[in-house]
């Protein structure tokens, strides 16, 4: 399995556990070992763009996921012939939010980013 994770805000966080999260999230769904995801933490700013670029919502918001294919719920995408990668597609994170949401919810901020992992 390969994730990229891009950290593209002010504020660098350890990705280790983001990482580790999403393998096992992947590997608990039964996903190929050959699937790559990316993910990318970015900033309050850059999340609001996107919002409203991808969603036409206005704000930063928690994640946003692009799927390269339609992915079906509880269907196990297929591998590609020849061995080539199957590209699940983008996640881009914002751990400002995210940790807002923790102190919301009262919970900690490792189990709020799991979820939206």
């Amino acid at each position: 399995m390969n994730i990229f994770l891009a950290d593209e805000q002010a504020e660098p966080i350890d990705s280790r556990p983001i990482v580790a999260m999403a393998e096992r999230a992947l590997k608990s769904e039964g996903i190929p070992d050959n699937a790559e995801l990316a993910i990318v933490l970015v900033g309050k700013d850059e999340m609001a763009g996107y919002n409203h670029r991808f969603m036409e919502r206005s704000g930063p918001t928690d994640v946003l996921a692009f799927p390269v294919d339609k992915l079906v719920p509880g269907v196990i995408p297929t591998t590609i012939a020849n061995g080539q990668p199957l590209s699940l597609g983008d996640i881009f994170i914002c751990p400002d939010v995210v940790s807002e949401q923790a102190v919301e919810l009262g919970v900690s901020l490792n189990d709020e980013m799991a979820l939206i992992v």
